[in-house]
């Protein structure tokens, strides 16, 4: 996910194949744009949970249920993506 996040912080621009970036863009489509940046923040970027809440306005506890939502969806997604496969 960090390299996701910021792939020019973990090496080369290449260190996620197009295949493995298209994996992980499909994983978080079914996310909201807040839910998005909420799990880049704290699963690419590295943030805690009080940092998130800072960055986009929101309690600690509302940033916990975001990505406990989110990583719900992602795995709902992944059970039913053709494209998460392997």
């Amino acid at each position: 996910m960090q390299s996701y996040a910021q792939p020019a912080a973990c090496g080369s621009p290449t260190t996620l194949s197009d295949h493995e970036r298209f994996q992980i863009d499909d994983a978080l489509s079914t996310l909201s744009e807040r839910e998005k940046q909420a799990y880049i923040l704290r699963f690419g970027l590295c943030f805690s949970l009080r940092q998130v809440a800072l960055e986009m306005g929101i309690t600690k506890s509302a940033v916990q249920t975001m990505l406990e939502r989110s990583e719900k969806k992602i795995a709902d997604n992944k059970a039913n993506s053709l494209f998460l496969v392997g």
